[in-house]
């Protein structure tokens, strides 16, 4: 059987409703056998796409190229398969370097096993090291304002380590870019657990968290102090303790700052937000992304402001008041 998923402009975007379309798509994958073709069609232009959408289309490929069936894949649309070829798309998905090859535009994609770290065996020096290896020219952290997104894009990639619980054969991934206007873009991506089922493995906060959406729950994962291991009512899985304020402080970070935008996708819901707001929303998705994605967007070329610096020095005086 011959099973066609169409990818257009429409399903590009980072709205809720371009979000639900691709998923909704991409979720036929999961019905292909081992004697079925796999028809991919991508029709859109290098202006259509955005960092969020590629990694979601890439993650659910990568599962699809790992199987028997790869062979049978085909991908139609020429403009577009030369754009995904200059950014390493494809390099990404069969291991292979393409003859195309663009540095006008870094790209770099990573894939690592988020196993949980135990006491013996702390997982901070595999972090960093996954770290340098997706943002390899990109960053300049000897300016202040980029050496902070770095603290928060460790921090993302730290929650997969602690909290998705990904199996071997599910490793998550990395997409990092930066584009020639000054645009950072980047993107952690797992097939975890999700947020909702990481706060109900702590038996003591299920009655909290078993009514909530799963919009809800990314929402309230972006509030001060919330964890789904604190140190008030611990998980007993863990062997470490969380701080709760890991995406609260990007969160606030993105509103604090211009040009910026932050995502988050787990199972059925989305969150979004942005400078001062300005494109705060919720949804509840119909198709589910099982697991994670949090995606941001933010301009390198500012300055820390002072409403985040204010932030940040409320916070050093409460640890060292604790």
């Amino acid at each position: 059987m011959r099973i066609k998923i169409k990818i257009e402009k429409q399903d590009l975007g980072i709205s809720p409703k371009a979000v639900r379309s691709l998923l909704s798509k991409l979720s036929q994958i999961q019905d292909v056998r081992t004697d079925d073709t796999l028809e991919i069609e991508l029709n859109f232009t290098k202006k259509d796409a955005s960092e969020l959408s590629t990694a979601i289309i890439w993650k659910s490929l990568s599962e699809v190229t790992d199987a028997p069936f790869k062979k049978n894949i085909r991908f139609k649309g020429g403009v577009t398969e030369k754009y995904l070829n200059e950014r390493h798309f494809f390099d990404s998905l069969t291991g292979k370097k393409s003859k195309l090859f663009s540095t006008a535009v870094p790209i770099n994609y990573e894939t690592f096993s988020p196993i949980r770290p135990t006491k013996s065996s702390p997982q901070n020096e595999e972090v960093n090291k996954i770290f340098e290896e997706s943002t390899r020219g990109i960053l300049d952290t000897s300016k202040d304002f980029e050496r902070e997104i770095r603290i928060h894009m460790v921090e993302c990639v730290q929650n997969t380590f602690d909290h998705s619980e990904s199996q071997r054969n599910k490793p998550a991934g990395i997409i990092c870019s930066l584009s020639e206007r000054g645009m950072l873009d980047f993107c952690v991506i797992d097939k975890g657990k999700g947020i909702k089922k990481s706060f109900l493995s702590n038996l003591a906060l299920k009655a909290k968290y078993l009514p909530m959406s799963d919009a809800e729950a990314i929402v309230s994962s972006t509030q001060e102090n919330v964890s789904c291991n604190p140190t008030d009512s611990p998980n007993p899985s863990y062997s470490f303790s969380n701080g709760g304020i890991g995406l609260y402080y990007l969160n606030e970070f993105i509103q604090m700052h211009t040009n910026s935008h932050l995502i988050i996708v787990s199972d059925t819901g989305y969150y979004s937000t942005s400078y001062l707001k300005k494109q705060r929303k919720t949804a509840n998705l119909t198709s589910k992304w099982s697991g994670t994605i949090i995606y941001f967007r933010i301009k390198l070329d500012q300055n820390m402001s002072k409403a985040y610096e204010a932030l940040n020095v409320a916070y050093i005086e409460n640890f060292d008041n604790n």
